[in-house]
Protein backbone atom coordinates (compact mmCIF):
# COMPACT_ATOMS: atom_id res chain seq x y z
CA UNK A 1 0.00 0.00 0.00
CA UNK A 2 1.45 3.36 -1.01
CA UNK A 3 1.29 6.37 1.24
CA UNK A 4 0.32 9.80 -0.06
CA UNK A 5 1.80 12.43 2.25
CA UNK A 6 0.16 15.47 0.72
CA UNK A 7 -2.04 16.44 3.65
CA UNK A 8 -5.40 15.68 2.06
CA UNK A 9 -7.11 16.30 5.39
CA UNK A 10 -6.72 20.03 4.85
CA UNK A 11 -9.97 21.26 3.35
CA UNK A 12 -9.60 25.02 3.54
CA UNK A 13 -7.91 26.51 0.50
CA UNK A 14 -5.77 28.74 2.70
CA UNK A 15 -4.47 25.75 4.66
CA UNK A 16 -4.16 23.30 1.81
CA UNK A 17 -0.83 24.62 0.56
CA UNK A 18 0.64 24.65 4.06
CA UNK A 19 -0.39 21.07 4.71
CA UNK A 20 1.00 19.89 1.41
CA UNK A 21 4.35 21.55 2.07
CA UNK A 22 4.48 20.20 5.62
CA UNK A 23 4.05 16.71 4.21
CA UNK A 24 7.65 16.84 3.04
CA UNK A 25 8.73 16.83 6.67
CA UNK A 26 7.47 13.24 6.75
CA UNK A 27 9.18 12.23 3.56
CA UNK A 28 8.53 11.67 -0.12
CA UNK A 29 6.46 8.74 -1.32
CA UNK A 30 6.29 7.06 -4.69
CA UNK A 31 2.69 6.09 -5.40
CA UNK A 32 1.35 3.56 -7.87
CA UNK A 33 -2.41 3.44 -8.43
CA UNK A 34 -5.07 3.63 -11.10
CA UNK A 35 -5.80 6.80 -13.04
CA UNK A 36 -2.83 6.98 -15.37
CA UNK A 37 -3.10 9.05 -18.48
CA UNK A 38 -3.03 7.12 -21.68
CA UNK A 39 -1.38 7.99 -24.97
CA UNK A 40 -0.81 5.86 -28.02
CA UNK A 41 2.75 5.14 -29.08
CA UNK A 42 2.25 7.47 -32.04
CA UNK A 43 1.03 10.30 -29.80
CA UNK A 44 3.89 9.69 -27.36
CA UNK A 45 6.46 9.85 -30.14
CA UNK A 46 4.91 12.99 -31.63
CA UNK A 47 5.00 14.78 -28.26
CA UNK A 48 8.64 13.87 -27.71
CA UNK A 49 9.58 15.05 -31.19
CA UNK A 50 7.62 18.26 -30.69
CA UNK A 51 9.99 19.34 -27.92
CA UNK A 52 13.02 17.73 -29.55
CA UNK A 53 13.21 15.28 -26.66
CA UNK A 54 13.69 12.96 -29.58
CA UNK A 55 16.56 13.23 -30.49
CA UNK A 56 18.10 15.45 -27.76
CA UNK A 57 17.46 12.92 -24.96
CA UNK A 58 16.30 9.62 -26.47
CA UNK A 59 16.17 8.01 -29.89
CA UNK A 60 12.80 6.33 -29.35
CA UNK A 61 9.94 6.31 -26.87
CA UNK A 62 10.37 4.28 -23.67
CA UNK A 63 7.75 1.73 -22.68
CA UNK A 64 5.85 3.97 -20.29
CA UNK A 65 4.95 7.57 -19.39
CA UNK A 66 6.17 8.82 -16.02
CA UNK A 67 3.36 10.53 -14.13
CA UNK A 68 4.44 13.28 -11.73
CA UNK A 69 2.34 15.38 -9.38
CA UNK A 70 3.40 18.57 -7.61
CA UNK A 71 1.96 19.93 -4.34
CA UNK A 72 -0.67 22.05 -6.07
CA UNK A 73 -2.19 19.11 -7.93
CA UNK A 74 -0.42 20.02 -11.16
CA UNK A 75 0.72 17.06 -13.22
CA UNK A 76 3.14 18.23 -15.91
CA UNK A 77 2.62 16.08 -18.94
CA UNK A 78 4.28 15.93 -22.36
CA UNK A 79 4.90 19.57 -23.12
CA UNK A 80 2.68 21.35 -20.60
CA UNK A 81 3.86 24.89 -19.88
CA UNK A 82 4.36 25.73 -16.20
CA UNK A 83 5.88 28.67 -14.36
CA UNK A 84 8.85 28.41 -12.03
CA UNK A 85 6.79 28.96 -8.88
CA UNK A 86 4.51 26.02 -9.71
CA UNK A 87 7.42 23.58 -9.53
CA UNK A 88 9.33 25.32 -6.77
CA UNK A 89 9.24 22.42 -4.29
CA UNK A 90 9.68 18.69 -4.95
CA UNK A 91 6.88 16.55 -6.40
CA UNK A 92 4.56 14.79 -3.98
CA UNK A 93 4.26 11.66 -6.10
CA UNK A 94 5.89 9.86 -9.00
CA UNK A 95 4.34 6.79 -10.57
CA UNK A 96 4.21 4.75 -13.74
CA UNK A 97 1.97 2.01 -14.99
CA UNK A 98 4.42 -0.79 -15.77
CA UNK A 99 6.25 -0.75 -12.45
CA UNK A 100 8.21 -3.82 -11.40
CA UNK A 101 7.94 -3.79 -7.61
CA UNK A 102 10.91 -6.12 -7.22
CA UNK A 103 13.30 -3.83 -9.07
CA UNK A 104 15.27 -0.77 -7.99
CA UNK A 105 14.90 2.47 -9.94
CA UNK A 106 16.67 5.77 -10.59
CA UNK A 107 14.62 8.92 -11.17
CA UNK A 108 16.27 12.00 -12.66
CA UNK A 109 14.95 15.50 -13.35
CA UNK A 110 17.13 17.58 -15.66
CA UNK A 111 17.00 20.89 -17.52
CA UNK A 112 17.99 20.82 -21.18
CA UNK A 113 18.08 24.61 -21.56
CA UNK A 114 20.13 25.87 -18.62
CA UNK A 115 21.17 28.53 -17.95
CA UNK A 116 19.28 30.26 -20.81
CA UNK A 117 17.54 28.84 -23.83
CA UNK A 118 19.59 30.84 -26.33
CA UNK A 119 22.82 29.45 -24.92
CA UNK A 120 22.25 26.21 -22.95
CA UNK A 121 25.89 25.73 -21.98
CA UNK A 122 24.97 23.70 -18.87
CA UNK A 123 22.94 21.08 -20.76
CA UNK A 124 21.92 18.94 -19.07
CA UNK A 125 21.56 20.35 -15.55
CA UNK A 126 20.48 17.96 -12.78
CA UNK A 127 17.68 19.32 -10.58
CA UNK A 128 16.84 16.13 -8.73
CA UNK A 129 18.06 12.55 -8.53
CA UNK A 130 16.73 9.58 -6.60
CA UNK A 131 18.40 6.17 -6.70
CA UNK A 132 17.72 2.69 -5.36
CA UNK A 133 13.99 3.41 -5.26
CA UNK A 134 12.30 0.08 -4.69
CA UNK A 135 9.25 -0.77 -6.73
CA UNK A 136 6.22 0.43 -4.90
CA UNK A 137 7.35 3.11 -2.48
CA UNK A 138 9.94 4.32 -0.04
CA UNK A 139 9.44 6.14 3.24
CA UNK A 140 12.96 7.19 4.22
CA UNK A 141 14.10 9.12 1.18
CA UNK A 142 17.37 10.51 2.54
CA UNK A 143 19.12 7.31 1.59
CA UNK A 144 17.64 7.55 -1.93
CA UNK A 145 18.32 11.20 -2.72
CA UNK A 146 21.60 11.70 -4.56
CA UNK A 147 20.83 15.22 -5.74
CA UNK A 148 18.54 17.30 -3.51
CA UNK A 149 15.70 19.04 -5.30
CA UNK A 150 16.83 22.38 -6.72
CA UNK A 151 14.14 24.78 -7.98
CA UNK A 152 14.22 25.64 -11.66
CA UNK A 153 15.33 29.21 -12.23
CA UNK A 154 14.42 30.89 -15.51
CA UNK A 155 16.06 34.34 -15.55
CA UNK A 156 13.94 37.36 -16.39
CA UNK A 157 16.06 38.06 -19.45
CA UNK A 158 15.41 34.56 -20.77
CA UNK A 159 12.36 34.92 -23.00
CA UNK A 160 12.32 31.25 -23.89
CA UNK A 161 10.99 28.19 -22.11
CA UNK A 162 13.17 25.57 -20.46
CA UNK A 163 12.55 21.91 -21.22
CA UNK A 164 12.49 19.81 -18.05
CA UNK A 165 12.74 16.06 -18.45
CA UNK A 166 11.94 13.32 -15.93
CA UNK A 167 13.65 9.99 -16.57
CA UNK A 168 13.07 6.68 -14.80
CA UNK A 169 15.62 3.90 -15.19
CA UNK A 170 15.46 0.32 -13.99
CA UNK A 171 18.62 -0.71 -12.13
CA UNK A 172 20.12 -4.18 -12.16
CA UNK A 173 21.35 -3.92 -8.58
CA UNK A 174 21.80 -1.58 -5.62
CA UNK A 175 24.15 1.24 -6.62
CA UNK A 176 26.58 3.47 -4.76
CA UNK A 177 27.68 6.34 -6.97
CA UNK A 178 30.96 8.25 -6.98
CA UNK A 179 29.41 11.56 -8.02
CA UNK A 180 28.60 14.20 -5.38
CA UNK A 181 25.86 16.54 -6.59
CA UNK A 182 25.57 18.41 -3.27
CA UNK A 183 28.21 19.87 -0.97
CA UNK A 184 28.76 18.75 2.62
CA UNK A 185 26.09 21.19 3.82
CA UNK A 186 23.49 19.78 1.44
CA UNK A 187 23.55 22.67 -1.01
CA UNK A 188 23.58 22.00 -4.77
CA UNK A 189 27.01 21.78 -6.38
CA UNK A 190 26.35 23.66 -9.61
CA UNK A 191 29.54 22.50 -11.26
CA UNK A 192 28.84 18.83 -10.54
CA UNK A 193 25.25 19.15 -11.73
CA UNK A 194 26.10 20.89 -15.01
CA UNK A 195 26.81 19.19 -18.32
CA UNK A 196 25.31 15.93 -17.08
CA UNK A 197 25.05 13.09 -19.56
CA UNK A 198 22.24 10.73 -18.61
CA UNK A 199 23.32 8.21 -21.23
CA UNK A 200 26.91 8.03 -19.95
CA UNK A 201 25.64 7.85 -16.38
CA UNK A 202 23.34 4.96 -17.28
CA UNK A 203 26.16 3.17 -19.06
CA UNK A 204 28.61 3.75 -16.19
CA UNK A 205 26.28 2.19 -13.63
CA UNK A 206 24.99 -0.52 -15.96
CA UNK A 207 21.31 0.36 -15.79
CA UNK A 208 18.93 -2.18 -17.23
CA UNK A 209 16.93 0.28 -19.33
CA UNK A 210 14.98 3.53 -19.44
CA UNK A 211 11.43 2.50 -18.54
CA UNK A 212 9.53 5.81 -18.38
CA UNK A 213 9.85 9.48 -19.27
CA UNK A 214 7.94 12.75 -19.20
CA UNK A 215 8.74 16.34 -20.01
CA UNK A 216 7.36 19.85 -19.67
CA UNK A 217 8.26 23.49 -20.19
CA UNK A 218 9.08 25.98 -17.43
CA UNK A 219 9.02 29.71 -18.07
CA UNK A 220 9.91 32.77 -16.02
CA UNK A 221 7.38 33.94 -13.45
CA UNK A 222 7.43 37.75 -12.90
CA UNK A 223 8.01 39.11 -9.40
CA UNK A 224 8.84 35.70 -7.97
CA UNK A 225 11.63 35.72 -5.38
CA UNK A 226 13.91 32.71 -5.53
CA UNK A 227 15.38 31.47 -2.27
CA UNK A 228 17.47 28.44 -1.51
CA UNK A 229 15.60 25.40 -0.24
CA UNK A 230 17.90 23.64 2.20
CA UNK A 231 17.18 19.89 2.31
CA UNK A 232 17.05 19.86 6.10
CA UNK A 233 14.24 22.40 6.03
CA UNK A 234 11.98 19.95 4.24
CA UNK A 235 13.53 16.78 5.62
CA UNK A 236 14.15 15.38 2.20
Amino acid sequence: MAIDLRGEECTQRSLNWICRVSSFMLGFSVIFSEGFYFVTDQQYEEELKLGNIIPDVVDKIPEDVLQVEYYNGIEPNLGHILTAHEVYIPPVSVRWRLVDRKKLHTIILMDLDAPITEKPTDRSYVHWMLMNVKGEQFRKPKRNIKAAYQPVIVPEEDKGKHRLVFLCYIQKENITIEEKFDDKDGNPDKVARSKFSHSKFAEKYNFDRLTALNWFYVEHYPNFTYTTIHPEALKI
